[in-house]
């Protein structure tokens, strides 16, 4: 079973919530916020609790803000995880099926390439990753990674504890293949980014700097703008994404995959247009991106 830190904190969703708007796009509900002709596009992808989470979208803003396109589809159809329904968790994971989630994402990346330029330049789709409170990672996961990587764990995250953090640091350092970056934060448990009390000063201070941390990475390896964070409701910042592992080793059966933190970039040739695909999952749910970029 997932720790009850992945589905705590549940967020009071607002579908009209966010400086953006809400469009169909790629054939999705999506909430979009920032310029259409932006050189850089992000795809956010929710947790557990869906797309019109305010603090989800506050943080598609912030992205908006830095320069960046930013789309977050409702892949969910209007059906976040609920722990007052009739469901568990795992029978809400199985109504939504992974083959589903993959085609409807490849849409959305459809349309945005096709909004930027008529093709790729370029295999490596993988710029940069950053890792938030990461769920379900192993050391062998972190290897594999080819491009720099940050990583912002939690000190009192029971998900992924801070000896696994200092774990993925220490395989990295050894392993001298990728730039990184490795910071726990003190006194915030797992989710503390995008799940946290908007008029607990504290918090959203912390909050806020992990999505400075997050944008300056962006910024240092992909390009981009950087802001500086002040303590506002909302103010500019992040992106993050995912690549999958198999819920069988968690429990929850073979034909499931849960989704892992990363950041996709897609180079394309009109006006050097590049397009980040950055999709921010902090906690466990589908296989997505690593799955379908590759193939288009």
């Amino acid at each position: 079973m997932a720790h009850p830190q992945c589905c705590t904190f549940a967020p009071i969703l607002n579908p009209s919530y966010g400086a953006g708007q809400v469009e169909e796009f790629g054939g999705i509900t999506t909430y979009t916020s920032g310029s259409s002709d932006s050189k850089r596009a992000i795809l956010l992808i929710a947790d557990v609790f869906g797309y019109s989470a305010p603090n989800l979208r506050n943080l598609a803003d912030k992205c908006a803000a830095a320069g960046y396109f930013v789309v977050v589809p409702d892949f969910l159809h209007g059906d976040p995880f609920d722990h007052s329904g009739d469901r568990t968790f795992v029978e809400w994971v199985n109504d939504h099926p992974v083959a589903r989630i993959i085609v409807e994402a490849k849409l959305v990346i459809e349309a945005l390439k096709s909004q930027a330029a008529m093709g790729l330049t370029t295999p490596d789709y993988i710029q940069a990753l950053v890792l938030l409170h990461p769920a379900f990672i192993s050391v062998d996961d972190v290897l594999a990674v080819k491009v720099p990587i940050e990583i912002l764990g939690a000190e009192n995250d029971a998900v992924t504890p801070q000896a696994t953090i200092k774990q993925f640091e220490a395989a990295l350092k050894a392993n001298h293949q990728v730039d990184y970056y490795v910071k726990i934060f003190p006194g915030v448990e797992h989710g503390w980014t995008v799940r946290y009390d908007t008029n607990d000063r504290e918090a959203v201070k912390k909050a806020e700097e992990a999505h400075k941390d997050m944008l300056n990475w962006f910024t240092n390896n992909v390009g981009g703008k950087a802001l500086d964070f002040m303590y506002t409701p909302t103010t500019p910042g992040k992106g993050q994404a995912m690549w999958p592992t198999r819920f069988e080793d968690y429990g929850y059966g073979d034909d499931h995959q849960i989704l892992r933190s990363r950041v996709m970039m897609l180079e394309a040739n009109q006006r050097g247009m590049k397009i980040m695909l950055a999709a921010i999952f902090i906690v466990c749910m589908f296989s997505l991106l690593a799955t379908i970029i590759p193939k288009l």
